[in-house]
């Protein structure tokens, strides 16, 4: 009796074990959030403090085609992880925060608790970087 019951326990430690697996290695997008819900999104580059806000329609239709696109596998703990290279918040009209994550690269995405990696086409980093560029040059 204490065989078959020490068997039951270990296979189901098992499953768990195999399960928390699964659901750490799955991939996941990086924001579902519908187009036609956001009025805003910020940018602001970690390296230099710039920023810009996209109001837009055109450029927020692009730039949220592209986050929704994007697949991406955990890669790590983020807790107390400090720095980034362009932090995006994409908000609805009323300013509520509806996404909000770190792009560290074009294959590495920050988004707390843990750091992703992107699986599939890499990010364009750069397009944002310009985005950043523009507004900058706007303001002075």
């Amino acid at each position: 009796m204490k065989r078959k019951r020490r068997w039951v326990v270990l296979g189901g430690v098992a499953i768990l074990v195999l399960l928390a697996i699964a659901w750490y290695k799955w991939p996941v997008k990086l924001t579902e959030v519908d187009t036609s819900e956001v009025g805003l999104i910020v940018l602001l580059d970690g390296t230099t403090g710039n920023r810009a806000e996209i109001s837009d329609a055109e450029t927020i239709s692009r730039l949220m085609k592209e986050f929704c696109s994007v697949k991406m596998q955990k890669d790590g703990v983020s807790v107390y992880s400090a720095g980034y290279h362009i932090w995006v918040r994409v908000c609805k009209p009323d300013m509520e925060i509806v996404s909000d994550f770190c792009i560290n690269g074009e294959r590495m995405i920050r988004r707390d608790p843990f750091f992703y990696k992107v699986v599939g086409e890499d990010m364009d980093v750069e397009y944002l970087e310009r985005l950043i560029k523009e507004a900058q040059e706007t303001e002075e």
